[in-house]
This record gives C-alpha cells, sequence and structure tokens, in this order.
C-alpha cells in the first residue's frame, strides 16, 4: 500500500538493494537472547551472503523508548542515532546517549538508568555495537 511505512519484504530484494546499514525495527518484549542472535541468523543465511551490510557487521537494532526510534515520539533522536551510525567523522561531537538523557529527562521527566539502555537498546550478537548499550 502507498504511503505505508511498515512493510514486508524478500531476501532477493535485500540481496538485490545490497544496503550498507541496516536498522531493524523489532516490536518483541523483552530484547531476549533469541532476538539478539538474529543476526548470526542472517550472516549463516546464504540468500544474504553477499549482503555489505551483513558482510561488514552493520546491522542495527533501533532502539524503543516509549516508542521505537524511528516512530513518531522519539523520531528525532533515531535520526541522530543512525547519522551517527553511518557518518561517525561527521558526527564524533554528538553524543547520541547523553543527548537522549536529556531529551527523556526534559520531555518526560525520567532518568534513564544503565538497566533502562540495556532493554532499550540492545545490540545483535557478533554485530558491530550501537554505542548506546
Amino acid at each position: 500500500e502507498a504511503g505505508n511505512r511498515y512493510f514486508t519484504t524478500s531476501a532477493e530484494n535485500i540481496s538485490q538493494w545490497n544496503p550498507d546499514f541496516i536498522f531493524q525495527t523489532i516490536v518483541t518484549t523483552p530484547f531476549d537472547e533469541k532476538m539478539a542472535a538474529y543476526y548470526d541468523e542472517w550472516k549463516t543465511d546464504k540468500r544474504y551472503q553477499n549482503v555489505k551490510a551483513i558482510q561488514k557487521g552493520d546491522v542495527y537494532i533501533m532502539p524503543m523508548g516509549v516508542t521505537q526510534w524511528n516512530g513518531d515520539v522519539e523520531m528525532a533522536l533515531g535520526v541522530l542515532q543512525m547519522a551517527k551510525l553511518m557518518y561517525p567523522e561527521e558526527f564524533k561531537d554528538i553524543d547520541v546517549k547523553a543527548e537522549a538523557e536529556k531529551f527523556y529527562k526534559t520531555f518526560m521527566n525520567y532518568n534513564l538508568s544503565p538497566e533502562d539502555w540495556k532493554i532499550m537498546a540492545p545490540n545483535f550478537n557478533h554485530a558491530k555495537s550501537n554505542g548506546l548499550s
């Protein structure tokens, strides 16, 4: 459907697009070990063996606070996070974690703890770190 920002695609499309980065939105709770191991499944799946993002480990789980960081409430944080991961030199002076902590304190009167970060911003096992958790 036109205008729908969520859609299902095929392994063939992902292989053909050959993205440099993959930002995965996963709506599941809790972010458990099975979900964190999902990247390992991508790596062993022959359909993705030539995908640059998979080869380099540039596969990330979008953080999830009140909503996904690519959703309505925290979209600015998601854009900042993606920019930092995609262009680290250009955004080296930006501390996404600090900006997010200011955001939650300012707009939700909530202080994020280290435990919150582990839940909100997990990494895929064996992929590159997102720098948040």
